[in-house]
């Protein structure tokens, strides 16, 4: 899985600058986006799902069939929630908050889940990884916003199997043991102290909401703080995103620079201690989101 500060695209600056073959070039680049290690953990998941299917009540069955089928987008969900933490669901609820028709649509051969569905179920391995109450309150808004009563009539009891058998199903995902992780538990993997609620917190409160003091630190882990304080209502929607602004403005202007001087140098990037620093006015990055 792609961690922060991924080496892959100054590789594809090098070998292009080597080569000048960009289609190459640019396979190689896929090559090394691939995730084996996420493939195989999908995959490896699959018969624990088949063996729930068939060990369930024909009701429940129905459910698990559609948990193996959106099995590889919930891997990702899981992902995304133990990194960036509660901001990782406020994001997708800011994707997914469409009109009723497809908030509640269901499609056997689509690998996404229902949007209903995924903000309810990013809450509960939110509240699994990382056990809060805001977890709960924002599952319970996410009910309030769209009630389970509103969707097709013949679409309701869909719904309420598949909240029945999420906190199994969750259960099962966490304790998931699979050889491409080293045999722990998908719980040991993606759990990462550093990312509990009160921790980010106080990364917050530390950077003092000031961009320049977050900057260096793992984008997840801004991301994540960033999206803390805004469910703890520290930061207003507006500043939240001035402060994104900066930031990706900042990491865009520094992967460029950082990728230029491997082209020019045929050298790795140099620590970030000896890079030469960029000037971003604050003022301007701002101005410009």
């Amino acid at each position: 899985m792609l961690r922060d500060g991924d080496p892959a695209f100054a590789a594809f600056a090098l070998d292009y600058r080597t080569t000048g073959r960009f289609h190459d070039c640019l396979d190689e680049l896929k090559d090394r986006l691939s995730d084996p290690v996420g493939d195989r953990l999908v995959e490896s998941l699959r018969p624990a799902l088949h063996a729930r299917q068939r060990s369930a009540t024909p009701a429940d069955a129905h459910a698990w069939r559609f948990w193996e089928r959106w099995i590889s987008e919930i891997v990702a969900d899981l992902w995304s929630v133990s990194r960036v933490g509660i901001g990782a669901t406020l994001g997708l609820i800011g994707v997914v908050s469409l009109p009723k028709a497809f908030v509640f649509r269901i499609n056997g051969e689509d690998p996404h889940p229902a949007p209903w569905v995924r903000v309810r179920l990013s809450c509960a391995m939110g509240a699994a990884l990382y056990p809060h109450p805001q977890w709960g309150r924002l599952s319970d808004l996410w009910g309030a916003l769209y009630p389970l009563g509103e969707a097709a009539p013949q679409l309701r009891g869909t719904f309420a199997q598949l909240e029945r058998t999420m906190p199994a199903f969750v259960a099962l995902l966490l304790a998931h043991r699979a050889a491409s992780v080293g045999g722990r538990s998908l719980g040991e993997v993606f759990r990462a102290p550093e990312r509990q609620p009160e921790r980010l917190a106080q990364l917050y409160t530390a950077w003092g909401g000031a961009p320049e003091r977050m900057r260096d630190h793992p984008p997840t882990l801004v991301f994540a703080a960033i999206g803390q304080a805004r469910a703890d209502s520290r930061v207003s929607p507006e500043a939240e995103s001035q402060m994104l602004g900066y930031l990706l403005t900042y990491w865009a202007l520094r992967s460029t620079l950082d990728i230029a001087e491997v082209c020019a140098t045929s050298a790795r990037p140099r620590p970030r201690w000896q890079r030469t620093p960029i000037p971003v006015p604050r003022s301007a990055a701002m101005a410009a989101v």
